[in-house]
């Protein structure tokens, strides 16, 4: 199976799984007849569902959409930049805080993070929140697992952990804090590298193999300057706990799982999706305790794919009516792996189902070094992320209405529903390059500020060509475009990453340079709110003199930072004197 063709099914059948999933996900038979009109799913159908919380209105769910898995999947991807660099700065500050307005079936946990990155004074690699609701470090969900596929999908060489690894753990440390979540998030993209490089769906071995590997989780956070300088310190001093000790405990409960799961099948001649069933009680997966654990839900997933590589189909629709469980996760991760080690194709109708195609497609063409262009968000220095869901939708340019960084929407769409106030309305929306949503706005929107307005011209993914667009629609039934690449696996042990990535195509010096000057301008900001938020700790003085040193306009940027952090200790210094 050519790679293009095993990335785009890889995508395609984790979209139709997350699908399927999410009209039964936290269910009891009577909702899911309530949502749904029958009694377990077993196609995509059209359903109902509650939104807003408990006073909220009951809206439609056309069929086939999918949940926030696949809705932070697609942001993941457009973070990717077209030469194969993870934009962090653009998924923590745009991505996840405008994902709140449109966001289906969210856990709690990822919604206070994206709320919490939201704030002007924190970054993706401070975000310690911790409130009534959620706390950053006890994040160990899987809400970092189930989106992280693209940085696989995108790796020039998947079989080396170390072309994806970093930017993995990177993602996953905007959100989830807990090595739970970041360790669970490292096995799934393993497993999945597997599955890309070798054309087939890993079994108990490579899920050992893989967890082996990861015992080295930690180079990649020393490796990596902000990490390893300013995310590490700061989350040991507040958890008083040693990074490499909390990773190896989760490799050890995820080796426990693969153990349990090994002696169950070996034991069974039961149907694929029995034994699943046999699975999750065994490992107690309906558990609220347990239940969306990151590295529960990644074994889960991998064993679900593993038992379904003879009867995809049927397999995981009997895992989507395993109620109790976290349904479109699981199933989401399984899809995911399945679809990169199979050759069958997934039924069709899931929701947006070309665009889902198209962005696999373009991370394809990033891991072979083709010339892709980038996302255009919007300049980060005159951004300001929407504190609240409402203010995300506003009009933009040309009074067309728009998502905030993102895009805007198709017009002609119909409300949905209305608060009791009326002030507000739910409509389902369609933003220009392809991706279906339901929004909450004001019936009469407010203007966006002109920082938040989204580039008019749409990202290159956007602007294929109709024929190209037919091609897909063939590749969705199962065609092949083989790329002459193959599968470009190589076989390699976990090691550190090297500095920088592939040089690619057609990415002119002066782009690079452009975008080397925008990071590091962002980077001294972000450097000074994290050791303002630390109580200027000496630590991260230093190492973030070490670190702006480094870059290209590294004497400018230290005294950039000096000056800074110079004008907030003198800011304390008075507020401290009109204390006393």
């Amino acid at each position: 199976m050519a790679r293009l063709t095993a990335i785009e099914r890889s995508a395609l059948w984790a979209g139709w799984a997350d699908a399927m999933g999410f009209a039964t996900e936290l269910a009891t038979e009577s909702l899911v007849a309530r949502r749904t009109g029958r009694s377990r799913m077993t196609s995509l159908v059209p359903w109902r569902r509650r939104v807003g919380g408990r006073a909220g209105p009951t809206v439609r769910i056309p069929s086939g959409m999918y949940s926030d898995d696949t809705q932070l999947r697609l942001a993941t991807s457009r973070a990717i930049r077209g030469d194969g660099t993870f934009d962090v700065e653009a998924f923590a500050g745009v991505e996840l805080p405008v994902w709140r307005s449109y966001a289906l079936g969210a856990g709690r946990g990822s919604t206070t993070a994206a709320s919490s990155l939201a704030r002007s004074n924190t970054s993706w690699f401070s975000n310690f929140f911790s409130d009534a609701r959620a706390k950053y470090v006890e994040g160990g969900g899987n809400g970092a697992a189930m989106r992280i596929q693209p940085h696989v999908w995108a790796s020039p060489t998947p079989k080396d952990p170390s072309s994806f690894m970093t930017d993995v753990i990177r993602n996953s440390v905007c959100t989830h804090g807990h090595a739970r979540g970041i360790v669970g998030a490292a096995f799934h993209a393993g497993v999945l590298s597997c599955a890309l490089a070798d054309n087939t769906v890993p079994g108990p071995t490579d899920w050992k193999n893989v967890l082996a590997e990861l015992s080295g989780l930690q180079e990649y956070v020393d490796v990596d300057d902000t990490l390893g300088t300013l995310w590490r310190p700061t989350w040991e001093r507040i958890t008083g706990t040693k990074l490499s000790g909390a990773v190896a405990e989760h490799l050890d409960e995820c080796n426990a799982y693969v153990d349990e799961i090994h002696q169950v099948v070996s034991l069974s001649d039961a149907e694929p999706h029995l034994q699943y069933c046999e699975l999750a009680n065994r490992l107690n997966a309906r558990d609220p305790g347990v239940r969306g654990s990151g590295t529960l839900t990644a074994v889960l997933g991998a064993a679900l794919a593993w038992l379904a590589g003879n009867q995809p189909v049927e397999t995981l629709i009997g895992a989507v009516n395993e109620l109790g469980t976290d349904t479109d996760t699981i199933a989401t991760m399984a899809g995911a792996i399945l679809g990169a080690g199979i050759e069958q194709a997934p039924p069709s109708g899931l929701a947006d189902a070309v665009m889902i195609a198209r962005e696999a497609r373009r991370m394809e063409d990033i891991g072979r070094g083709v010339d892709v262009e980038d996302f255009r968000y919007p300049d980060l220095l005159g951004w300001n992320a929407p504190k609240t869901q409402i203010e995300a939708v506003g009009i933009g340019e040309g009074e067309r209405l728009a998502l905030s960084g993102l895009g805007y929407f198709n017009p002609n769409s119909e409300v949905e529903a209305t608060s009791r106030d009326t002030e507000y309305v739910w409509q389902w929306q369609e933003l220009t390059f392809g991706q279906s949503m339901l929004i909450k706005r004001r019936r009469r929107p407010l203007v966006l500020p002109t920082g938040n307005r989204p580039k008019l011209s749409q990202p290159a993914s956007a602007l294929r060509s109709e024929a190209e667009t037919r091609t897909g629609q063939l590749e969705l039934l199962g065609q092949e475009r083989d790329t002459g690449n193959g599968s470009q696996a190589v076989q390699g042990k976990l090691k550190p990453p090297a500095v920088g990535r592939p040089e690619r195509v057609g990415r002119s010096d002066q782009a690079r340079h452009a975008d080397d000057r925008k990071s590091e301008a962002v980077g001294v900001e972000t450097f000074v709110d994290a050791i303002v938020r630390s109580g200027f700790e000496a630590q991260l003085i230093g190492s973030a003199f070490i670190q702006v040193s480094k870059g290209e306009r590294g004497f400018e940027d230290a005294i950039a930072l000096a000056a800074l952090l110079a004008k907030e200790l003198r800011k304390k210094h008075d507020a401290s004197g009109r204390r006393r």
